[in-house]
């Protein structure tokens, strides 16, 4: 895991804005199992226990830090990104997206919310955001080990959210630690539970890349699936092959169209999702990639009349 975590830490560093040591937004500290330290100049958040120990941890040591200079200000954030008018309906829904979460996801919410004070509403809505509102338009690439000079997989991606003042300091990584699950470590920001982009002890990468349309006729929202970064970090903690998110996919309700980059240690696809198929795309001269901007189903009919 040391490997992987300074992977997912060098990243982080070298697209970081630069700031000095007066400059930290968190404060390095340990709350019962958990521990905030930085490492290279990268705030890196260990949690670990049960799902209320791991949401105490992440309250305590990342949403309180963040929460009067950036999470607070999260109105702001909704006005500059054209979701003024749809910010209180989404409010309103996150009592009742709060079932849709895992049991163990729910407790972790709960308990983050009572140790930083941050609302339980804001929380569940954060975490759901993908699910609500279309966020950004981000690019996703994997070479495979024939085109790569490593002679291994290279993962990259590029997130292009809408920017929302000091929102890019506040960025961390946290690694989760829980029994009987793999140790996953996410790039991430400190209100998000759930996973944007990370990688797990077994050498298994993901990101997500939102779309908007499909051409399966299938409905754009299932209510009753497991809400997008949730459901991602459910795939660190459980699986360690393309092979086995594919079956984990396909087996869980999901809430609306998405594309899913991952790569594991032999190599890497694009899941092409939608709340009625799940289809895996390869890439062309050992190159995959996506954008916010492809088409479910487009890419995946012309490879296949080849």
């Amino acid at each position: 895991m040391t490997r992987h975590l300074t992977i997912l830490a060098l990243t982080l560093l070298a697209f970081a804005p630069s700031q000095g040591a007066d400059e930290k937004r968190y404060v390095e500290a340990k709350h019962g199992k958990g521990e905030l330290q930085y490492v290279n100049g990268v705030p890196v958040l260990i949690v670990e226990g049960t799902p209320e120990e791991i949401g105490e941890q992440f309250g305590v040591l990342a949403l309180k830090p963040a929460k009067k200079p950036l999470i607070d200000n999260l109105d702001r954030y909704m006005k500059k990104s054209g979701w003024e008018s749809a910010y209180p309906a989404m409010m309103r829904m996150a009592g009742f997206i709060l079932p849709m979460f895992p049991e163990s996801n729910q407790k972790e919410i709960i308990a983050a919310s009572k140790a930083s004070d941050v609302p339980r509403n804001v929380m569940i809505m954060t975490n759901a955001m993908p699910d609500l509102q279309k966020i950004g338009g981000c690019s996703t690439m994997v070479v495979e080990s024939d085109r790569s000079k490593t002679k291994s997989p290279l993962f990259g991606r590029l997130l292009d959210w809408p920017p929302h003042e000091n929102l890019s300091d506040f960025t961390l990584v946290t690694v989760f630690r829980q029994p009987k699950k793999n140790t996953v470590a996410t790039v991430t920001f400190p209100i998000i539970l759930g996973a944007i982009s990370g990688m797990n002890d077994k050498g298994l990468s993901l990101t997500i890349n939102e779309i908007k349309d499909a051409k399966d006729a299938s409905p754009k929202s299932d209510l009753k699936g497991v809400p997008m970064l949730i459901l991602f970090r459910q795939l660190l903690e459980e699986c360690a092959t393309l092979e086995e998110v594919e079956k984990k996919l396909n087996a869980t309700r999901r809430t609306g169209y998405f594309l899913l980059t991952v790569c594991d240690k032999t190599g890497g696809c694009v899941f092409e999702v939608t709340t009625k198929n799940v289809v895996a795309r390869k890439g062309t001269e050992n190159v995959c990639f996506a954008t916010n901007h492809s088409t479910v189903w487009t890419t995946w009919r012309r490879n296949c009349t080849k």
